[in-house]
């Protein structure tokens, strides 16, 4: 049977990319940058796959899409396609062909979001091996903050993670043997321990080089580099615990009043405030989440 392919999902700022470099460091495993695909063949539900003209312009939006065209994926050879029929096998032949490309022979997708998408990824993969990293979303927070495009409102992002972690249960639950869940805190502190546990849920062998830190040939976007200083250098254990000084007061008890059912089902501490938030403020953040 042909090996299954590996998505790497998790909230961004989870350890998604430290994680992909990992394993595309193995000689036979190619996870490029991301792509969103899904979306793409999602929305061609109506599409005829014994057409050729209208395979050729869904693989050429897939291509068109922004994060799988910033990954550098191509497809030089369309012909490739007449022999297509059906979404999986349209992006198994993407995926396949970049894999042969670098000389590998099984390839792997990590989108962040996906991790709300987990039943649409098995929709079109039954036996994919999906990895979900979840992370304090208080550490999520204080890393998000610092860069452009992270979020700035804690009320928003506990709203993001309770719902990747809906979906993980609720994943957990349906498709047990499709998924295994990983505390960054864990990927952090007992990297090689843990590498060596997705190897064998992944179904493949456990090699020295996916732990070589210093081997930089793992290509990253070049505007994705300053983001991703961490993923490229041995784990500082000190990441995981650095929002106990970074984040504020308020901003965890917003986290601790949100996402406190969450915070204990992974074993994360819900430190209490010292204060309670007034009953004003609990409703604002509550309509927050439920209106974002």
């Amino acid at each position: 049977m042909a090996t299954p392919p590996i998505f790497i999902v998790g909230v961004q700022r989870s350890g998604t990319t430290f994680l992909r470099l990992i394993f595309n460091r193995h000689p036979e495993i190619s996870i490029p940058f991301e792509s969103n695909f899904l979306d793409v063949i999602s929305a061609a539900v109506e599409l005829d796959f014994y057409d050729w003209e209208q395979k050729k312009s869904l693989m050429e939006n897939i291509l068109n899409e922004p994060l799988t065209q910033k990954g550098g994926i191509t497809f030089p050879d369309m012909d490739k396609l007449r022999e297509v029929h059906s979404p999986a096998e349209m992006i198994s032949a993407l995926f396949d062909d970049n894999s042969r490309r670098e000389g590998k022979t099984r390839w792997g997708v990590k989108t962040p979001h996906y991790i709300i998408k987990m039943h649409e990824i098995l929709h079109f993969f039954p036996d994919a091996r999906i990895i979900a990293l979840v992370r304090d979303p208080r550490g999520i927070f204080v890393s998000q903050k610092s860069i452009s495009w992270g979020a700035k409102q804690p009320s928003k992002l506990a709203y993001f993670w309770n719902m990747a972690i809906q979906s993980v249960e609720m994943i957990e639950t349906l498709f047990p043997n499709n998924i295994r869940v990983v505390r960054y805190c864990d990927l952090i502190t007992d990297t090689e321990e843990v590498v060596k546990s997705l190897c064998g849920f992944a179904q493949c062998d456990f090699v020295p080089e996916m732990l070589d830190f210093d081997n930089h040939k793992s290509v990253l976007p070049k505007d994705s580099v300053e983001w991703h200083k961490n993923s490229v250098r041995r784990p500082d254990p000190r990441k995981v615990e650095e929002w106990r000084e970074k984040l504020s007061p308020f901003d965890n008890a917003t986290f601790v009043h949100l996402c406190g059912e969450g915070l204990k089902r992974f074993g994360y501490e819900a430190i209490k405030p010292s204060f309670n938030l007034p009953q004003k403020v609990l409703k604002r953040l509550r309509s927050a989440i439920y209106y974002s």
